[in-house]
């Protein structure tokens, strides 16, 4: 479902007035940073319609935009660069602010590669994997799971569906290995817009039932976050540039009083350590919900 005019008019005075973790990719450490190509904002591209459901979202909205103004006093305590992007469940317009909009998706693609995978299994055999990717963000079970999909082409291939599913039409799933002691699907580069998108219809996917719940209680994102929120579900994950400076990001959905809403969330610290980029994901998993409660009411699926 779109977000109606009403969303604009409110989110309009709301301004005017005015939570990551997840283990890392494969052998990931403990510090995150991938390759970023920092944007000002992105337009989602248009998306296709849920079957019967009449869905057709707007383009993303960046941070440029009235609609997010107050963000950058947010971001002037923040050393380093971050990205929000925040769309209704259900499907509809993304809300962009900040410099960082696309990189690197470590663990955060776990979430597509495991509904491919329990897909692909038919009889459940890959759930015991799926719950350790998500819930601890295990990069072995990640690898398992990988191998449910068949070859990596095919694998690659069968995550995009899921994404092309749930909205995100653009993101291509990398399937060769890139970096030495990295997995290849954890080195996909995924936009915030993209994902946000992903996951405003995750709630909407019966598929995705029993992972909305492993992402209620992850162990990795137990300290930080959208997970330091209650009633939210999050994934998360971290990783090191060439240089070993970490990247995190986390994605997950958000409850309010005025309904459920997807954010996707990213931030490169200036120092490059992850206890800072953890921390800058935080305040901004906060921000976010202090605004999503005075939102219009979104009805969901």
């Amino acid at each position: 479902m779109c977000f109606e005019r009403g969303f604009r008019l409110a989110l309009t005075t709301l301004v005017a007035a005015s939570t990551l973790a997840a283990c890392a990719d494969w052998r990931e450490d403990t510090r995150p940073g991938g390759a970023a190509v920092t944007t000002a904002g992105t337009s989602a591209l248009p998306l296709p319609a849920r079957p019967g459901s009449g869905w057709s979202p707007e383009p993303a909205v960046d941070s440029t935009d009235p609609l997010l103004a107050g963000f950058e006093e947010v971001q002037a305590r923040l050393a380093g660069d971050v990205g929000v992007a925040v769309a209704p469940v259900g499907g509809g317009q993304s809300l962009l602010a900040g410099p960082w909009q696309t990189g690197v998706a470590w663990s955060t693609i776990k979430v597509p590669l495991a509904i491919a995978a329990l897909r692909e299994s038919g009889d459940g055999t890959a759930l015991d994997a799926a719950r350790h990717a998500i819930s601890a963000s295990d990069n072995t079970a990640a690898e398992q799971l990988w191998n449910f999909l068949g070859p990596p082409p095919t694998a690659a291939d069968k995550i995009e569906a899921v994404l092309r599913e749930s909205g995100d039409v653009s993101t291509q799933v990398q399937s060769e290995i890139l970096r030495s002691g990295f997995s290849s699907f954890g080195q996909t580069v995924w936009t915030l817009s993209d994902q946000a998108q992903f996951a405003a219809m995750l709630p909407c996917r019966p598929d995705a039932e029993s992972l909305l719940e492993l992402m209620r209680t992850t162990t990795a994102d137990g300290g930080w976050g959208l997970a330091t929120l209650r009633g939210t579900r999050s994934k998360g994950g971290w990783g090191p540039d060439e240089r070993g400076r970490y990247l995190a990001r986390q994605f997950g959905i958000l409850d309010s009083r005025s309904g459920r809403y997807a954010v996707a969330l990213a931030a490169e610290p200036a120092s490059g350590a992850l206890t800072d980029a953890t921390a800058m994901i935080t305040t901004l998993a906060h921000w976010v919900a202090v605004r999503a409660q005075t939102f219009p009411a979104n009805a969901g699926c």
